[in-house]
């Protein structure tokens, strides 16, 4: 083989006219997991967890659901925005989450929901010192 023909079997560079073949995209294995962002997500927790403290309006379980579900979407809007904010005056672009984020997160998203979701103690009668009795 001669020097021109190994010139022509390789692709010429862009100004000789050659097309070159797009690059195939690249593999998934760089994307990220979540899309979602990690200050977004804890105000999210902080806004559903606060979406099951007691009110005086009775609700079933669905409307206590849907009301959780807006106060949480509602909240990682907010947290979003907050984070967004905080970059645009620190003047950076956003920084991928430290390994193991998600993983405290999932974990302390799941011990805040079970203490939001768990029973509240009833009020203790006048004897046990209640005030709540002592009130009525």
């Amino acid at each position: 083989m001669t020097s021109s023909a190994a010139e022509e079997a390789r692709p010429g560079p862009a100004g000789d006219g050659a097309q070159r073949e797009p690059s195939p995209p690249k593999a998934a294995a760089g994307r990220r997991r979540f899309r979602y962002v990690l200050p977004g997500a804890w105000v999210a927790l902080v806004f559903g967890c606060l979406a099951f403290t007691p009110s005086l309006l009775p609700r079933s379980a669905l409307l206590q659901g849907v009301v959780c579900g807006i106060s949480a979407a509602i909240g990682y809007g907010v947290g979003v925005a907050g984070a967004w904010t905080w970059r645009a005056f620190a003047d950076r672009d956003p920084r991928p989450p430290r390994p193991g984020a998600w993983r405290v997160f999932a974990i302390s998203a799941a011990a805040a929901l079970v203490l939001a979701l768990a029973p509240r103690p009833a009020a203790a009668p006048p004897a046990a010192g209640g005030w709540v009795w002592a009130v009525r």
